[in-house]
């Protein structure tokens, strides 16, 4: 996550909300390419990545701004480190053997934080056990690349929290740029409608997401790419959220089914079970079959899913599926 967010951090730099430059993120499978299509880079940064002062306090808080602290607010260093080292972090990012500098030496860098990559979090990344507990050490990054990854997080994570404060979970998203214009994948953040999200667990959550992205996608082809959605997982413990996981969900079984009228309309039936999952009983047994279902779509759990729609269904005076429909399915399913 914290390389995606660096590819789409630098690509905003560059273009800014001004959008002199057009830019293009193509993910190369061993590192991520952004590539100016048209325009030229402008000799220093769009001040309005700063002007919104409510979009960085809502990633990173509000921090403490005082004479004695020893840390500024991630909004005003950000802004500070990006002035004046604007031409350099574009010069070292022009170099294909630029690599960040990421470690427990903190001279010269800055905090890596869990909202960025879990696997940053203390603990999560180092053994603690033994006869005198500690809390973990911190890990830093280089600060050309720390505020360019804090700018692809404000601007392009999507951040979806569930339960209270005490229980719960904290889910970030963001899909991995196959290939994409930066101007449209703005756009296509803003048309992406987050309503009615699934909230029984991380896995549903993450998976309506990606029914829902890829029914936005049957629209918006070809301009826009995504082979994946990379994701983090926090736990709400009361105090500070806990590391619980991340990794990459595949897009391919959802793409797949959106290349037909009938495969859509299959995705468009999977968004209404997901977005009535609210309802205590069978339509929540239906949600989390569909979700295992789509994390692993074998036989077996496609079995399960089915017998618990239909039983969902069982007021209807037909059977749910169209022929068509079933079969689009059943093209996909994994066979043991």
């Amino acid at each position: 996550m914290f390389d995606v967010f660096r590819a789409y951090g630098l690509a905003f730099s560059i273009t800014g909300f001004r959008g002199e430059a057009e830019v293009e993120i193509i993910d190369k499978h061993y590192a991520y390419y952004v590539d100016i299509v048209n325009g030229s880079v402008s000799d220093r940064p769009d001040a309005e990545l700063f002007a919104d002062i409510s979009m960085w306090e809502g990633v990173f808080g509000k921090g403490k701004l005082r004479k004695d602290a020893k840390k500024k607010p991630t909004k005003i260093a950000c802004e500070e480190i990006l002035n004046r080292e604007y031409k350099k972090i574009l010069d070292l990012h022009s170099h294909e053997d630029y690599v960040p500098e990421i470690g427990n030496d903190h001279k010269d860098c800055e905090t890596l934080y869990q909202t960025i990559d879990v696997s940053a979090s203390k603990g999560f990344r180092e053994e603690k056990m033994g006869s005198t507990y500690h809390e973990g050490s911190q890990l830093y990054v280089d600060r050309y690349s720390w505020v360019i990854v804090c700018i692809g997080r404000v601007f392009f994570g999507t951040r979806i929290a569930r339960g209270g404060r005490k229980k719960g979970y904290v889910l970030t998203v963001i899909p991995n740029p196959e290939k994409v214009l930066l101007h449209e994948q703005r756009q296509f953040q803003k048309d992406l409608d987050l309503k009615y999200l699934c909230g029984l667990s991380p896995n549903a959550t993450l998976v309506h997401y990606a029914v829902k992205l890829s029914l936005l996608l049957t629209k918006k082809r070809p301009t826009i790419e995504y082979s994946n959605i990379v994701f983090n997982v926090l736990q709400k413990t009361g105090q500070k959220p806990k590391p619980s996981g991340g990794g990459k969900y595949s897009l391919d079984l959802l793409e797949k089914l959106s290349m037909s009228r009938s495969g859509i309309e299959v995705l468009e039936e999977f968004d209404k079970e997901f977005a009535l999952s609210y309802v205590k009983g069978i339509r929540q047994d239906v949600a989390s079959a569909l979700t295992d279902f789509l994390l692993r779509p074998t036989l077996e759990n496609f079995r399960t899913f089915e017998s618990l729609y239909i039983r969902g269904q069982i007021d209807k005076k037909f059977y749910p599926w169209e022929k068509e429909q079933l079969e689009e399915i059943l093209n996909h399913v994994e066979v043991a």
